[in-house]
């Protein structure tokens, strides 16, 4: 699926020669995130950049996604909605464009913060964001997040910078 996804972004002219920068949740393992990155290696599909956030010193293509991160997912995406800074190129929503982004904007309707109050008094509530009750999924708006937070946060990484200096990015200096 992935790699169809690859492909029809390479479809478009203006992003033929685009870099691409992936990145796979790996919360209950590492072995799928390698797996795909594996994948991602075709010359067919290059420049693409499969992300490692791991947290141990392993470097292994993924990105965890715990409560802590979720939170800092959803401010980030709360931020970006709040200041009209968010627009979406449609023709690269997947193969049934229209479809995943109706998909997309019912998630995010019903995607949410949820405190449930603590077991006792000397324990904090939790707080937890989905939108997966009532049968929904909420697997488009978390991408959505993880996206834009991790690029956000990969942007304004001492990588990002020299890889934008080697390539001669234009925006470079503007980060």
């Amino acid at each position: 699926m992935l790699q169809g996804h690859i492909r029809r972004i390479r479809a478009q002219p203006m992003f033929q020669s685009s870099h691409i920068f992936i990145y796979i949740e790996s919360n209950m393992s590492f072995i799928t995130a390698d797996w795909i990155s594996h994948k991602c290696r075709a010359r067919e599909f290059q420049p693409v950049h499969v992300e490692s956030k791991d947290k141990s010193d392993l470097h292994r293509p993924g990105v965890w996604t715990g409560a802590n991160e979720k939170h800092l997912y959803a401010e980030h995406l709360k931020v970006l909605l709040n200041n009209d800074s968010l627009d979406v190129y449609r023709h690269l929503c997947g193969a049934h464009a229209k479809k995943d982004f109706a998909t997309l904007l019912e998630q995010m309707k019903v995607y949410r913060k949820e405190i449930k109050p603590a077991e006792t008094p000397f324990q904090a509530p939790k707080v937890t964001h989905g939108g997966k009750s009532e049968g929904k999924k909420d697997d488009l708006v978390m991408t959505l997040q993880m996206v834009h937070y991790w690029a956000t946060l990969n942007r304004k990484s001492e990588r990002y910078r020299l890889m934008a200096h080697n390539y001669g990015w234009a925006a470079s200096e503007s980060f």
